[in-house]
């Protein structure tokens, strides 16, 4: 099961409703981020990918000014959480 909001949430200790909608797209699309990483649609997500995706809320929604996606997915334990996932590889 993908992420909840209220997951994210806590994880950046928000409390209130204020951020909601904001949070709710910064978690689709670390979900949507996720699938593109692995390379297919992943309709029911193992705990890895689960908590692949909300490393990447949380370090996209902790970050001051613009978040940097292609930053954020470089990070040593997101890369970690998809090993294994990956169904489309880059050729050199």
């Amino acid at each position: 099961m993908w992420p909840e909001l209220e997951e994210l949430k806590a994880k950046l200790d928000v409390t209130g409703d204020d951020w909601d909608d904001h949070l709710s797209r910064l978690l689709s699309a670390c979900i949507d981020q996720v699938q593109i990483d692995v390379g297919e649609e992943v309709a029911v997500p193992d705990d890895s990918l689960s908590h692949a995706a909300l490393v990447l809320a949380v370090s996209l929604g902790s970050t001051e000014g613009e978040p940097d996606v292609s930053a954020a997915a470089r990070l040593p334990k997101y890369q970690r959480l998809l090993k294994g996932h990956r169904v489309r590889f880059g050729i050199a």
